[in-house]
C-alpha cells in the first residue's frame, strides 16, 4: 500500500509531522505484517532521512517506494545510502 507524503501532507522538515507519522506506522505495522501488505513510504526525503523512519518504527512491513525522480538533487547518495532497503521494483 503506497502511503505518499507530498503537498500539505510533506515530511521535508517537518520533525512534528515525521514523528506522527513514525507514531502511527507503528501502531498500524503489527496489523500490516500480520496481512502480509507493505506499506511503502513516498515522500521527498533523502536516504537518511527514511532510513531514519524506517529504523524508528522498526518493521518489515514499512518499506520506502523509491522514486529517484522524487529527490533528484539527492538521487546519488541517496542510492548509494540505501543499503538494505532499495530493491529493483
Amino acid at each position: 500500500m503506497l502511503l505518499a507524503f507530498f503537498g500539505n501532507g510533506d515530511l521535508h522538515g517537518d520533525k512534528a509531522g515525521t514523528d506522527e507519522v513514525v507514531r502511527r506506522l507503528k501502531e498500524v505495522a503489527p496489523r500490516a505484517e500480520k496481512a502480509g501488505i507493505i506499506l511503502g513510504v513516498e515522500s521527498w526525503l533523502n536516504a537518511a532521512q527514511h532510513m531514519d523512519i524506517l529504523e524508528r518504527v522498526g518493521s518489515k512491513a514499512v518499506q520506502v517506494y523509491y522514486d529517484v525522480a522524487n529527490s533528484r538533487r539527492w538521487a546519488t547518495t541517496s542510492i548509494r545510502r540505501s543499503g538494505g532497503w532499495a530493491r529493483r521494483a
